[in-house]
């Protein structure tokens, strides 16, 4: 064969192969829609002088999820009355949940019962009863020995304490109160990892307070009790209920001016709502929709439904969000 022939032939086989890779690429492509026009997106419809379109903005933001709990306490130490003292008890200066520090007055017994004992106990010739009497008499003011929180309390004014059972009250340390809430296992991994600070929310008009992620306990599957560290703050109690609002998941929401949403009087509700101009098209029209904010950021609105990124709204002219 000369080389003429070769050449030919090799050029015969190069053009099938292009053809063949063509063919098979074409097959594999994803159809192409003739029809769509990317222009039959923008607004057509002319608007007012003083007004614009403009793209709706996304934001990425966190969603947050809400789970309750209760506050558990760690360990507390009695505080109990001289043995043998039969004073009544005529104030209770602390209540549940207030800090108290170390040589405070926590219980105070009555001091002239004592005395009224100690009188009749010297008619009578009884040295001893005189003896117990006056020791009682050291011991009228009940004084915290350390600095804490009251957390419970036994006793009530009028009350006769007894030698041995229940303490007149128990104080705990300013950091033993924990929150006990259980959540999903994943959040573990980003904001209630060990050490996290979280933000709890407290019943009983407490308020907020802040806690670290301190440990953990086994709960179902795909779920996990945390165990939170309370700040030291007045009011807790022992079964007191609390919520943590923890960020679970990400959402796309829009952004749109502020400027460019007014209040309209819903006919139905009667109710004020919001409202934006959107072109729809659709019908190449321009509509107004009801839309539903959930906070602002800046001059924008953060809107969660009835308006969506990338769709073109009406604006005044001048303003922008972006």
């Amino acid at each position: 064969m000369n080389a003429a022939r070769v050449t030919l032939l090799v050029a015969a086989v190069a053009g099938l192969a292009f053809v063949a890779f063509w063919s098979v690429r074409d097959a594999f492509a994803p159809p192409v829609d003739d029809d769509f026009d990317a222009a039959s997106l923008e607004p057509t419809v002319d608007l007012a002088r003083g007004e614009r379109y403009e793209r709706v903005r996304s934001l990425t933001r966190d969603e947050y999820e809400t789970f309750g709990g209760k506050i558990v306490l760690s360990g507390s130490l009695p505080v109990r009355a001289p043995q043998g003292m039969r004073a009544p008890v005529i104030e209770i200066v602390h209540e549940e949940g207030t800090f108290v520090k170390k040589g405070d007055v926590l219980v105070r017994f009555s001091k002239e019962w004592i005395l009224r004992e100690i009188e009749k106990a010297k008619k009578d010739g009884r040295d001893d009863l005189v003896k117990i009497g006056e020791s009682w008499l050291e011991h009228v003011e009940i004084r915290a020995e350390q600095d804490g929180v009251v957390t419970d309390i036994y006793t009530e004014l009028g009350r006769v304490p007894v030698d041995v059972g229940i303490p007149l009250m128990y104080i705990a340390d300013r950091t033993a109160f924990s929150l006990r809430v259980q959540v999903p296992s994943t959040l573990t991994k980003t904001v209630a990892h060990l050490g996290a600070r979280l933000t709890v929310d407290l019943t009983a008009n407490l308020g907020k307070t802040t806690g670290t992620v301190s440990g953990y306990e086994d709960a179902a599957e795909g779920w996990i009790v945390l165990l939170v560290a309370l700040d030291p703050k007045e009011g807790y109690e022992r079964d007191l209920d609390a919520t943590v609002r923890v960020p679970a998941s990400k959402a796309e929401v829009a952004l749109v001016p502020k400027s460019a949403v007014t209040k309209r009087t819903d006919a139905t509700t009667n109710q004020s709502v919001n409202v934006v101009r959107v072109y729809e098209p659709s019908d190449k029209s321009i509509v107004e929709r009801t839309i539903l904010t959930d906070g602002d950021q800046g001059s924008d609105w953060i809107v969660t439904a009835g308006v969506g990124p990338g769709e073109s709204i009406v604006v005044p002219d001048g303003t922008t969000n972006r």
